[in-house]
């Protein structure tokens, strides 16, 4: 089966299959703490987790959410939602770990350190782009990370990539590349409307807009890359 969304992710989208299908047992919040919860084992997964989402893929949850899961209470969702809506309730899923202060922080250090080569949007056409001997990656689409958990992201942040223009960014502490990650992940499963800020039916509360990410109303801040 083609695995790739149709369109882009709509975690908005996503959180109204998520109440209707799924927060009996994961709990209107994702947290795990669903009416239903009590009764099962293993207990749902809690999904405001960070440390269990660090493991995770997109690619790995989509799987989960067609196929269910053995020895689980997860059924096989691939005959009941669309393609597009199992990639919708995923991308809402995967913004319960994160509230909206921590994208927000994520996306002042993704403008100042990394927009200048993949773009104000993530799309891969930052000003410097073109001089680029090696393409810088679009993170737009859910593909392009789909098969990475966010700790081996949060490692090639650190690290850079050999062979390539991205450096390693030993300027920024450990918070700081979870936080850009983070905020990197949202761009790629469609904006970071399902984080946490969102009300408890899942609607979008007061959570920034894709349209503030897209285009920032954001100062000039310098946009460099540090080679240290």
């Amino acid at each position: 089966e083609e695995i790739a969304p149709p369109q882009p992710p709509s975690p908005e989208r996503g959180a109204a299959i998520f109440q209707e299908n799924c927060a009996s047992c994961h709990g209107s919040r994702g947290d795990g703490q669903g009416p239903d919860s009590a009764r099962l084992d293993p207990k749902p997964a809690n999904f405001t987790d960070s440390a269990f989402m660090r493991g995770e893929t997109p690619n790995d949850f989509f799987h989960v959410i067609t196929l269910g899961k053995r020895g689980s209470a997860m059924p096989a969702w691939g005959d009941v939602l669309s393609l597009q809506e199992r990639w919708d309730v995923l991308s809402f899923v995967w913004g319960r770990a994160h509230d909206t202060a921590q994208l927000a922080e994520g996306q002042g250090i993704y403008l100042s350190q990394c927009a200048s080569c993949h773009g104000r949007a993530g799309d891969g056409k930052g000003p410097y782009a073109s001089n680029l001997l090696t393409p810088a990656p679009s993170f737009t689409q859910p593909a392009v990370l789909g098969r990475r958990t966010d700790t081996e992201l949060v490692d090639v942040v650190r690290d850079g990539v050999a062979g390539t223009a991205m450096p390693a960014f030993r300027n920024l502490g450990d918070d700081q590349r979870w936080k850009v990650v983070a905020f990197l992940r949202a761009l790629s499963l469609g904006g970071p409307e399902g984080g946490n800020g969102t009300n408890a039916d899942g609607g979008s509360g007061n959570s920034f807009s894709t349209q503030a990410v897209m285009t920032p109303s954001v100062p000039s801040a310098p946009m460099k890359i540090c080679f240290k």
